[in-house]
């Protein structure tokens, strides 16, 4: 899924009419104004040095300080597991962009198939009186 700028409104007024029936909880924070926490993995994901590295394109809009992604991979590959970690930080406008995240191996390399992604976000409005956190789980291909 694209994070396009109707989808960012939506959700957000989405959020709004949840935010007004339902108790405030970290999950609602998160896209409560001044807070805006948008990420997603995309696919496909891409070998690096043989399967020793896996780079992840992120698309991501955010109105906040900053935000932290971390990204956690995991694949099958014949009787092992292949899994590895990466993570960023990036600045914070309201547009929308990508990153690369690269994910480097714990071990068994990453070969071509297809890997469980779990993307944490965080991060804090301007004035630091609202942070917010998510986590979004994602199937992706692996190529070269």
């Amino acid at each position: 899924m694209r994070i396009t700028r109707p989808r960012l409104i939506g959700g957000a007024l989405a959020t709004a009419a949840a935010a007004a029936i339902l108790p405030v909880s970290a999950a609602v924070a998160f896209v409560s104004p001044p807070l805006v926490l948008l990420a997603e993995p995309q696919s496909p994901a891409h070998l690096v040095a043989g399967g020793a590295a896996l780079d992840v394109t992120v698309e991501y809009t955010c109105a906040a300080t900053a935000m932290d992604i971390s990204v956690q991979a995991s694949e099958k590959v014949g009787k092992r597991l292949a899994s590895g970690y990466g993570y960023v930080s990036v600045s914070c406008d309201g547009a929308t962009h990508t990153t690369v995240v690269r994910l480097t191996a714990n071990g068994t390399a990453f070969v071509k198939g297809t890997a469980a992604v779990q993307l944490n976000m965080f991060g804090c409005s301007q004035d630091f009186s609202v942070c917010g956190s998510d986590t979004v789980n994602r199937t992706v291909t692996i190529t070269k």
